[in-house]
């Protein structure tokens, strides 16, 4: 697969995905899910500066949009046909992963850009989480918002207890060496 890298303005575009900034100890912002039709069917955040100022629907429908056309932009460009050809990309403000399933459940998940990968740990969400809560799950319609209590307090648990959920290589989390206060000259 191809790794995409865009480093501009299109993280203050998109400044919904999260920010290293103020939480300089998370790793996991948020976690998204749309259906084939890139309806959001699932969100959750963890750690986020603020709230998107275009309301959650219509973040939705521009995480949706923005993923189908960085997959069809990044499909196009690769020298061969492949299954996955996106996998992540990075602003400087944060890293996104991504996984399309077979079904065309589509997960995205947005990180700390020190995250390097976490294909393994989105392939959990869908194959472990979600088709055993969500899927199996009698009441559930597929391809229709995810009510289910279990999966959401399993997924929670699952990124909560990821090695790097609290703290990342690239946040100032471990002890800043310490600064000498310049003296006040006397007058």
């Amino acid at each position: 697969g191809i790794n995409a890298e865009y480093m501009g303005t299109l993280s203050e575009c998109l400044f919904f995905f999260g920010s290293t900034s103020s939480f300089p100890r998370a790793m996991i912002f948020s976690l998204y899910i749309f259906n084939r039709t890139g309806a959001c069917i699932f969100h959750h955040d963890w750690h986020r500066e603020r709230a998107a100022a275009c309301g959650a629907e219509e973040e939705y429908k521009l995480v949706a949009g923005f993923l189908y056309s960085l997959k069809q932009f990044v499909t196009s460009l690769s020298p061969e046909k492949e299954k996955d050809s996106l996998i992540s990309f990075k602003t400087s403000k944060y890293r996104l992963h991504y996984l399309e399933s077979l079904s065309g459940y589509r997960f995205a998940v947005t990180t700390d850009v020190g995250t390097t990968a976490f294909r393994d740990e989105l392939q959990h969400i869908y194959s472990e989480l979600f088709l055993t809560f969500v899927v199996k799950d009698p009441q559930y319609t597929p391809g229709c918002q995810v009510l289910n209590p279990l999966f959401q307090q399993h997924v929670d648990r699952y990124c909560r207890a990821h090695p790097m959920f609290a703290t990342s290589p690239m946040s100032p989390a471990t002890p800043v060496p310490y600064a000498k206060k310049k003296k006040k000259k006397k007058k």
